[in-house]
Parts: C-alpha cells; structure tokens; sequence
C-alpha cells in the first residue's frame, strides 16, 4: 500500500540531516549481540525490499551530479541510508566491520548534502572505513578495494583528481588480483581511472582504459548492455574533447541507439544524448540538427522535472540553443533563452551560485554583441557580485 511504502521510506535514503540531536544513549533491543544483528539486518531487508530509494544504486551520480555521463560506475556495496546508519552506530556492539559499514552509510548521507564542508566531512568518514578495513582483512581483500573506489569518488567530486586517482589504481590492482582482468568490478575501476584522466586532459589515456572497459562489459554483457553505453558516452566526451567530432558523433549515436531499445522515448538518458549530440552538430556549424536535438532534450528535461538534476540540465540545453542564435546573429531570442536559463538556475541554486553568474556573463556578452553597452554592464555587475561571494564563501569554508 502507498502508505505503507510512505512509513518504509522514513528509514530514509541519506536524509538531509545529520548528527545534531541524534541520541546515543539509545537502549538496546536485547540482551545479545545476536539479537542486535538480527532487528538491523531485518530493518535493512524490509526496507530494501519496499522502498525502490534504499535499493541498489549507481553511487556515482553523488559523486558529481551535473557529470553523470563522466562519473565512475561499480560499487558493489549497498550504502546504508542516514537513519538506518544511526541506528547501526546507536546499537552498534564495537566490531570494526559494523562501525566501517555505519562510516560508510553517514558519509554517503553527507554527500546527498552537496555541501563542500559535508563532502570533506564524508571523505575522512570513508578513510577511517578503508583504515578499518585495511586492519581486519589485510591490503588484498575485495572490501578493501571497495574502500579505495569510494575514497576515489568523494576525492573526485572535490575535485581532487590525481588522488582519486592514484585511489582507483589501488582498486583496480585488488580487484584483478582477487578476481581476474574480465571482472565486471574490474570494468568499473578501469571506468574510474579513465574519468580521472579525462578531468586531467589526458585524453589518450582515458581513452585507452575506457576501451578496455567496453570489451570486458561487452564480453560480459553483450554489446547492446546499458552499462556498454556508461563506456561509449564518455569515451564520447573525450574525443570531442580532443576535437575529434567525427568519431564523437559516432559513439553518441550508438549509445543512443542502445538507450532507444531499453528506454522510453522521453527518458532522462534519452535526453542527454540529444543533448550531447547537439553540441557536436553545433561545433560543426550543423545549427539546423543542433536545435532539433536541443529542443527534444529541453522538452524531455522539462518533463522529468520532480528528478534531479533536470531542471539545471534543461537550462544548459537553453543555453546550447542560445548559443546557436547567436553565430547566426538572432540575438533577441538568444536573449530570451539566457533569460529562461537564468531564472531556471536562481530558483535551482538562489542568487549567489556560480552558474548563475555563468548566465549573467552569457546575457552581458549578447547584449554588447547588440550594443547594448549599459545592459551589458549591468549584468557583468550582477556576475562580478555573485562570484565575490562565492570567493568570499571559500575563505570562510578555508577558515
């Protein structure tokens, strides 16, 4: 019943709170360390079983939300949602491998939060587990290697990329130790060291692990598997990061083609391979192609708004339409795209977000393409006061 699935949803997938108030006197269920283990693994399964928020699930999309195409897959684990991680650590008999699981569950609760302070926070939570870990099974062991991948994704979303990784390489070694080179687990590490090397610009080498990716994933999978399509897309993103459209295109098309079998038309990830296919007819000077695509992943993100990110998503794609107006010199609407994108972006992050000053920026530079050389000042005033804000929320965040 929906209302039953309401109270199974209060155990909570990373609630947006934290430790303030939580009560660590809570008495026991029972007398037995037994007893203990039983009510947790019972609360754990029934929730599983009821609430699709606490079944298993891509962590990567924590790790950078705005970056999902880029973000490393393969956790094997299940993360534990806030409130059942506080229940672990209230009932929690003191053996390590439990207070590393409740590390886990709190720190992945803190990356819901998307909050600079709480994503350090969750990091020094993730290598007290991997030091637990390290302790209890030794450097080899598949937990282990769990360890360093999740280490790997909070570094990366603070954008820490050359120790995530040097994390993932750590990963990647256990895991083809313990399993072998054709291990899916060994795929998703392959996938992260990858990423890693795309955020660096080392563009050869992320190409060369991806690929190494997709041919244990089509072994395993076959080649028309959804997780092929997590490799095709970034490897995407990568040639055309090197200005390689031409194959860029090439692999946008196939994921779509993939997605198109197992997706509905109007799906999110249908959405974003429009969206990524637009950018490549765009560059290319094909404006006629780029707006079509444009408008569908608009039209698809505005649909799917209840999820998140899609509302931010659909003002990039206004802002990829805007863009095209204005090579071709049709700047009032140029101007009203930006502004839509804008308000999108107010409403999604408040008035002192770093993207909100990216799209005062875009509307000064159509308004001095125009002449309009007062409105154009006006908005680079709004954009220089947004990002003394942000500069001054950083040294705060230093303190």
């Amino acid at each position: 019943k929906n209302s039953d699935l309401k109270d199974l949803r209060g155990l909570g997938w990373c609630e947006a709170d934290d430790m303030t108030g939580f009560n660590s006197s809570m008495p026991s269920p029972g007398p037995s360390s037994l007893t203990q283990s039983l009510l947790l693994f019972t609360l754990m399964a029934v929730a599983s079983a009821f609430s699709p928020q606490a079944a298993p699930r891509d962590i990567s999309v924590l790790a950078n939300p705005c970056l999902l195409r880029l973000a490393p897959h393969g956790s094997s684990k299940r993360f534990l949602p806030m409130r059942r991680a506080k229940m672990m650590m209230a009932l929690s008999d003191g053996s390590d491998a439990l207070q590393a699981d409740t590390y886990d569950g709190i720190a992945f609760g803190y990356m819901a939060k998307l909050s600079p302070d709480k994503i350090e926070e969750a990091l020094d939570l993730l290598k007290r587990s991997l030091a637990i870990r390290l302790k209890v099974h030794g450097p080899d062991h598949p937990d282990v290697a769990n360890s360093h991948f999740e280490v790997a994704i909070v570094c990366s979303r603070l954008e820490k990329f050359q120790e995530a990784l040097e994390e993932y390489t750590k990963c990647l070694a256990i895991r083809i130790k313990a399993h072998g080179l054709d291990h899916p687990d060994v795929a998703y590490a392959y996938d992260g060291i990858a990423d890693m090397h795309y955020f660096l610009s080392k563009y050869d080498e992320a190409l060369e692990e991806y690929k190494k990716s997709v041919a244990i994933k089509i072994k395993e999978h076959g080649p028309d598997h959804p997780f092929v399509v997590a490799s095709y897309e970034p490897m995407a993103h990568t040639y055309y990061a090197q200005g390689k459209c031409k194959e860029a295109l090439a692999l946008y098309q196939k994921a779509l083609a993939i997605q198109m079998n197992v997706d509905e038309p109007d799906d999110v990830a249908v959405a974003l391979s429009h969206f990524d296919m637009a950018k490549v007819h765009a560059s290319k000077g094909r404006h006629t192609q780029a707006l079509q695509l444009y408008q569908k992943s608009v039209d698809t993100f505005l649909l799917n708004l209840a999820e998140e990110p899609n509302h931010t998503l659909a003002a990039s794609a206004y802002d990829g339409m805007a863009g095209v107006f204005v090579t071709q010199g049709r700047y009032a609407g140029a101007l009203d795209l930006l502004k839509k994108s804008l308000s999108i972006r107010i409403e999604a992050h408040g008035p002192d977000h770093p993207d909100v000053a990216d799209s005062y920026d875009f509307i000064a530079y159509v308004y001095k393409q125009m002449g309009k050389r007062e409105e154009a000042l006006g908005n680079l005033m709004f954009t220089l006061k947004v990002r003394w804000f942000e500069k001054k929320a950083e040294a705060i965040r230093a303190k």
